[in-house]
């Protein structure tokens, strides 16, 4: 058996012991499992991306030409 089918086999044992041990329900359990299994390991594939909060760079004032006034 595959390390995927014993994660959930266990899974599946807990859902079933959580919820009263619940004859009949096997099939419900197995794939409520799986589905646990699955999104977790898509998480875990998957690179966090991490947001850099947005910093305005204050932008140089223009330089006056030398040689001339501001009152022209």
């Amino acid at each position: 058996m595959s390390s995927r089918e014993d994660q959930i086999k266990q899974r599946a044992f807990a859902l079933w012991e959580s919820e009263g041990r619940r004859h009949g329900q096997d099939l419900e359990y197995w794939l409520r499992a799986e589905a646990e299994i699955i999104q977790a390991e898509k998480s875990a594939a998957k690179p966090k991306k991490t947001v850099k909060p947005a910093v305005e760079k204050a932008k140089p004032k223009p330089k006056a030409k030398p040689g001339k006034s501001a009152k022209g």
